[in-house]
């Protein structure tokens, strides 16, 4: 642990026996030289200033005793003050405990910051923008040196340092699930504790109290006694990083390439997300509970329009009652029979039929006769014996491949050790705290929402190839299916010397596949080397805003052809391009307006557009002659991207709700243009998303702190 002391070390002998922490005051008497300074108390300890004199001169200093320091002389007629020693300190020990490994996302909790502090908002202010002390690098990097060093020395800060060495571990590292980071901080009556340590499978989310810390004293200035103080945490955005599916982001510290991958908040970006998020199992399914005395009453709802990721239909429920002899799956083994016709088909039948009879288990039965829309619920009776005490479910998500959601492979149990049924708000809590996303290894995954193998748009069952890993596991899939040469195969963009200085250029939809989509009509623009559609970084311009969001490329066009270096601008197709068709245009640049730009939104997505680069690409050289086929080509192939206007969070794969386009034959996602919620902010704020589901704090992290 490293670790840096600024208070509770001073010079002077150590007292075994406690002295009072302050030397007495001096005194009030009227004469010529004022009020005597205070004597100093024991380690740490200083001697109170004296009281105002009304003499000639001031009070002499507090002489100093045992390491505290000596007042200095007071001023004439003024207080004799003795300059104060610092208090005396109290050491705690706080124990920070990674608690994840049964929660809906086990994640690993980074090396932290912590200081004891008697000003407010040592880290951070609420709703302000980022201060530049370091917190970014903790939040979204993992990285608290900046952090520690620049509070070292500040203003109200006492003891700081990091955490970074889990108990019993011989080097740093992050804290996995089940592992506890340990340290001790000193601090003085009227401190709090402050900590921040981040999510680790996010892009830049933390845990910290808030500014005004955790307690450490009462109102006398005593210690409080061990307690456990994790709901005096939240989880919080650092506001310096787009938010991406929590655990699936490939810019989030356990996949990026390297520190300070990811795109800022609200501003324009490469496309790097993966088109493959799905929301926690928590954003698709919530559970409800109640009993009698011989029965559980579930009801499952599906709530994964209102969660604000994905809409999304689920299938019956498989459930069972079993003993712990009886496991539904392994997490890295191959789908036991009848879970991939549940995974991939949703049918629950095969399942059913493949466990009713082996060892352990109770009962096993469907729930529910039809796919469970987003708002709809299917309720169920479920009678706990003793010989099967424990309870397993799953459902398919109807816009994937082959995910499931399902308790944890052995289950949760219905009663209590003594074979008493639990109370039906834990059993509820417990059902909602650990049900997860599970590829079940059986299909190879595709976008969500816009694959030609998915349950909701497949030709029929069992439609989809073979996955290159054939074992169940968390779902994990952080591929970006438009990355690559040609948006990896979204689209083909050509542009070709045509008649009479004019060239001919195709904009093609290629989409099949992992990703079936439609591309809106394109906005195109020749113009001179002083345009950019956007800049990378910066804000977009309203009508980009508006063809990115959805698919308007009217307004765009409007800008660029009021714009003095652009020659002219204009809009290609009046409908969306399906697969395998394209938009044929021509234009014609001159010398002074060489360069040409397109854009068109990729559907569905949230605001993804493709574009030749910032500034398009030269049809002419700086001379004005036309240049080769071969060489615009290369340019082409060197520009031509897909990205991300900032201007809306993403949601899921390309079933998000705010998504323009349609999904599940004719349910309507977008329900208005603009309905989208905003990409961020860009301040350091409580983590309250309107997309993603994160589990609870307490579900990830416990924080306990002793005094010594």
């Amino acid at each position: 642990m490293i670790r840096t002391r600024l208070i509770g070390i001073f010079a002077g002998s150590i007292l075994a026996s406690a002295i009072a922490a302050c030397g007495s005051s001096g005194d009030d008497t009227a004469t010529p030289t004022g009020g005597t300074g205070g004597t100093a108390g024991h380690v740490g300890g200083g001697g109170a200033g004296g009281n105002s004199g009304s003499g000639t001169s001031g009070g002499k200093g507090g002489t100093s005793a045992n390491g505290g320091s000596a007042g200095s002389l007071g001023l004439a007629g003024e207080a004799g003050a003795g300059e104060a020693g610092a208090a005396s300190t109290t050491a705690f020990k706080v124990r920070i405990e990674n608690v994840s490994g049964t929660s809906a996302l086990p994640t690993g909790i980074a090396p932290g910051v912590y200081v004891a502090s008697s000003a407010a908002d040592p880290f951070f202010a609420k709703n302000s923008a980022d201060r530049g002390l370091g917190l970014a690098a903790l939040a979204s990097d993992a990285n608290p040196a900046s952090l520690l060093a620049n509070l070292q020395g500040a203003a109200g800060v006492g003891d700081v340092g990091v955490f970074d060495t889990p108990v019993a571990a011989k080097a740093k590292a992050a804290l996995q699930p089940g592992d506890a980071y340990e340290f001790t901080v000193a601090a003085r009556s009227g401190d709090t504790l402050n900590i921040a340590t981040m999510f680790g499978e996010s892009n830049d989310a933390f845990f910290a109290p808030s500014g005004a810390g955790i307690a450490l004293f009462d109102a006398k200035g005593q210690a409080l006694a061990a307690h456990d103080v994790t709901a005096q945490l939240s989880l919080w955005d650092a506001g310096v990083e787009k938010d991406e599916a929590p655990g699936l982001g490939p810019s989030q510290a356990p996949r990026q390439v390297k520190a300070g991958d990811g795109s800022p908040e609200g501003v324009a970006s490469k496309r790097i997300d993966t088109t493959r998020a799905l929301p926690l199992a928590q954003g698709i399914v919530h559970f409800t509970v109640t009993a009698t005395a011989s029965k559980f009453t579930i009801v499952a709802k599906n709530v994964s329009r209102e969660s604000g990721a994905l809409v999304t239909p689920i299938s019956p429920f498989y459930m069972a009652t079993h003993s712990d002899a009886f496991t539904l799956f392994s997490p890295g083994s191959v789908a036991p029979v009848g879970l991939e016709s549940l995974a991939e088909d949703g049918n629950p039948a095969a399942l059913v039929s493949a466990t009713s009879a082996l060892a352990g288990v109770g009962t096993a039965l469907t729930q529910g006769t039809a796919p469970l829309m987003p708002g709809e619920t299917v309720s169920f009776d479920v009678l706990p014996l003793v010989s099967s005490a424990r309870l397993s479910l799953a459902t398919m998500i109807g816009q994937t491949n082959d995910v499931f959601i399902a308790t944890p492979p052995a289950g949760i149990a219905l009663l209590d050790k003594d074979g008493v049924p639990r109370p039906a708000a834990d059993v509820e809590e417990e059902l909602n705290r650990t049900i997860a996303d599970w590829d079940a290894g059986t299909e190879a995954n595709q976008v969500p929402g816009a694959g030609n193998a998915i349950k909701t748009l497949q030709a029929g069952n069992n439609f989809g190839a073979a996955d290159d890993n054939n074992k169940v596991r968390r779902y994990s899939d952080s591929v970006n299916d438009l990355a690559g040469a040609k948006l990896g195969g979204f689209v083909d963009v050509s542009v070709k010397a045509g008649a009479a200085g004019a060239f001919d250029v195709l904009v093609k939809n290629t989409s099949g596949g992992n990703f079936v989509g439609v591309l809106s009509p394109v906005a195109w623009a020749v113009h001179d080397d002083q345009t950019a559609l956007f800049s990378v970084g910066k804000a977009v311009s309203p009508g980009l805003e508006s063809l990115a969001e959805d698919g308007d490329a009217a307004k765009l066009v409007t800008e660029l052809s009021a714009n003095s270096h652009v020659l002219k601008g204009a809009v290609q197709g009046s409908d969306p391009i399906e697969s395998g068709a394209a938009f044929a245009f021509s234009v014609t640049p001159d010398k002074a307006h060489r360069f040409l730009s397109i854009a068109s939104m990729v559907v569905p997505s949230n605001d993804t557009f493709l574009a030749l680069g910032e500034s398009g690409v030269a049809l002419l050289d700086a001379t004005g002659a036309a240049r080769s086929d071969a060489d615009i080509a290369a340019d082409v192939t060197l520009l031509l991207a897909a990205y991300d206007a900032g201007t809306e969070a993403n949601q899921a794969g390309a079933a998000g709700p705010s998504m323009a386009g349609k999904t599940m034959g004719t349910v309507l996602l977008q329900a208005a243009p603009n309905t989208g919620v905003a990409d961020g902010n860009g301040l350091v704020r409580l983590l309250a998303s309107s997309v993603w589901t994160y589990p609870s704090v307490a579900s990830v992290i416990k924080v306990t702190v002793s005094p010594q």
